[in-house]
């Protein structure tokens, strides 16, 4: 190939995650500097960062991408089905994972992920419900999903290169081993996802409802004895993991 070539391939990937990341994180460090740093205000933080960074992403990336090339077929009225599908197996997949990653030793030997769970779940209910379970999946999958896993699909005609490349892209922004893992798993689900649809909303609607039952676990303290590390919790964990897994095979399957 040649080089000037793939120098624009790969230019058409790191620019537009360059850009988010800058912008996102400048954005975040105004509303903290306005606010002041603490836990408390990291969700609002980032909930403006997200509001900043969004229009920015869609109206220079994926708008242009994709402006005329979403399937007809998801416009009239598959929507609300393939969305509940794709709903049922990320929260399968993200609760079972979740919970066996909680109940592994990865946990206690990341200090990064420890200081991410005091910034994500110091504020009130209301903004990590804003913030987590809505304005953060939106960005994240218009960035990973929408734009950084098509340029890569479109530019090299390899599927699953995409997803693998973009998953990765999307672990590695956690900075830690417990959210780059759950990252990384997950983004090839939603990878799939978005693939499949041909569309944003699916990977954003899963992505969604796993934030949302994640906020509502933690700061409810629901299900608790699927992470408390007994024969049950890992049976169940690994059932609902596994089961998820084989719903998304199916479905990769019979979307071709």
């Amino acid at each position: 190939m040649n080089n000037k070539v793939y120098f624009f391939k790969v230019w058409e990937v790191l620019y537009p995650f360059a850009l988010f990341y800058a912008v996102n994180l400048i954005a975040m460090y105004i509303a903290l500097l306005l606010l002041g740093f603490s836990n408390e205000n990291y969700m609002v933080a980032q909930i403006f960062g997200a509001g900043v960074t969004i229009p920015v992403m869609y109206r220079r990336f994926y708008f242009p991408d994709r402006m005329y090339l979403e399937r007809d077929s998801i416009l009239k009225g598959k929507t609300f089905i393939m969305g509940a599908i794709v709903v049922v197996i990320a929260l399968l997949m993200g609760t079972g994972l979740n919970n066996i990653i909680s109940m592994s030793p990865l946990v206690s030997i990341s200090e990064g992920y420890k200081s991410a769970n005091e910034n994500f779940y110091g504020s009130t209910l209301a903004y990590e419900l804003l913030g987590s379970g809505i304005m953060v999946p939106i960005l994240e999958e218009l960035v990973f999903r929408g734009i950084i896993f098509y340029r890569i699909k479109r530019s090299t005609g390899k599927r699953y290169l995409a997803v693998l490349i973009s998953a990765l892209m999307f672990a590695v922004m956690h900075f830690n081993i417990v959210q780059f893992t759950f990252a990384f798993i997950m983004g090839i689900a939603l990878a799939i996802f978005m693939d499949r649809a041909d569309h944003i909303y699916a990977p954003i609607a899963a992505h969604m409802a796993v934030n949302i039952m994640g906020v509502l676990r933690t700061e409810l303290k629901l299900f608790t004895n699927t992470v408390d590390g007994s024969s049950f919790a890992w049976i169940t964990s690994i059932t609902v993991f596994v089961v998820g897994v084989i719903a998304l095979i199916i479905y990769d399957l019979k979307s071709e």
